[in-house]
């Protein structure tokens, strides 16, 4: 083989390996990609399952079970943060003062939406605490 051809063949399979690898590499970034979104996603409805069923923090209301079933959401699907198992646990606690449970419950709904990097500055707690209900 003469050092054209030893060159031409170099230059393919380098091409080539080039080509497999920026494959596979795009498919792995892609793939972690799509991971995550669907994780946030994921926290994302929670939270706007959450903030809709604070209707059933009112003492008015006799059925809890969705509220708890959302609730009981909380701590697998924002386990890798820390911050929001702290408001969660803290949250739990001030379960036993029914006068804290909407300060318990407005603490909880933001560090949730800080976990998803959701902005809520731009509401004041009242926003968050009085329920829309029309009969």
């Amino acid at each position: 083989m003469d050092s054209a051809t030893s060159t031409l063949i170099i230059s393919i399979v380098s091409v080539l390996a080039a080509a497999i690898l920026s494959g596979i590499i795009g498919t792995i970034i892609a793939i972690c990609n799509d991971n995550r979104q669907k994780k946030r996603q994921f926290k994302l409805d929670l939270l706007s399952e959450l903030f809709g069923q604070k209707v059933q923090l009112s003492k008015d209301s006799k059925n809890k079970d969705e509220l708890n079933i959302a609730l009981n959401k909380v701590p697998i699907v924002f386990s890798s943060d820390k911050k929001a198992i702290e408001s969660f646990k803290e949250f739990k606690n001030d379960l036993r003062s029914p006068d804290r449970i909407n300060n318990a419950y407005i603490k909880l709904l933001k560090a949730l939406c800080k976990s998803v990097k959701l902005d809520y500055k731009e509401f004041d707690d009242t926003l968050i605490e009085e329920t829309i209900n029309v009969k």
